[in-house]
């Protein structure tokens, strides 16, 4: 049931009679995930200002006041949706070679990739982007930052005097694409995303032919 705006009126205020800050925040990340949810239903033309408003349960004014318009909302949903994608955290154990932390790395990437929520949005994205090309350079910012929190990953790694990676930021698109090709392909065509076995065999495989292209020789 959608939160209605008289509740939101009820929670905690400042003495100005606005909300809290935190009270904002949880407002603000209620309106998104209503957007989130009817944007993947309907799609981003099906989707109006008003049906977002009723699910939230606030007003078009209180969404127009945080969000100015509705690109600019759909811009902070794919915000959003790709967060668990640039929170990648991998832990390695002390003894791991460099193919085991990559390998770990990868199985990371993988899963944040296949998470139905990511399939979905990735779909939308690429959809989305055909429809309305001027959305093309903040997709293009977010993958940006992707690949410089993988560089901050995989820099470490491939310092190790055994590898050779003269130009990181190439190899780290290398890497990025051996891994997330086949999510993308998965999300692309709808295909299912198979055992775990099976995208820890894909993992290690392109883990394999990454270090082939970087061993020196």
């Amino acid at each position: 049931m959608p939160i209605t705006e008289g509740r939101a009126k009820s929670g905690a205020r400042s003495p100005l009679g606005r909300p809290t800050a935190q009270r904002a925040q949880e407002l603000r990340q209620t309106i998104i995930g209503a957007a989130s949810a009817l944007m993947l239903q309907d799609g981003y033309d099906g989707t109006s200002i008003d049906a977002i408003a009723a699910a939230a349960g606030v007003t078009k004014r209180t969404i127009y006041t945080r969000f100015e318009s509705k690109e600019n909302l759909l811009r902070e949903v794919l915000t959003t949706a790709a967060l668990p994608a640039l929170r990648l955290e991998p832990e390695f154990p002390s003894s791991a070679s460099i193919e085991e932390k990559l390998v770990l790395i990868g199985m990371e990437m993988n899963a944040a990739l296949l998470h139905p929520d990511m399939q979905r949005w990735l779909r939308f994205a690429i959809g989305g982007i055909a429809q309305r090309p001027e959305l093309a350079p903040f997709v293009h910012a977010l993958i940006e930052q992707y690949l410089a929190l993988l560089e901050r990953l995989l820099a470490p790694v491939l310092a190790s005097g055994a590898l050779r990676a003269d130009d990181l930021a190439t190899a780290v698109k290398v890497f990025a694409t051996l891994i997330s090709s086949r999510a993308h392909n998965l999300a692309t065509f709808s295909l299912p995303p198979g055992s775990l076995e099976e995208q820890a065999h894909f993992i290690r495989k392109a883990v394999a032919l990454f270090l082939a292209g970087c061993t020196r020789a």
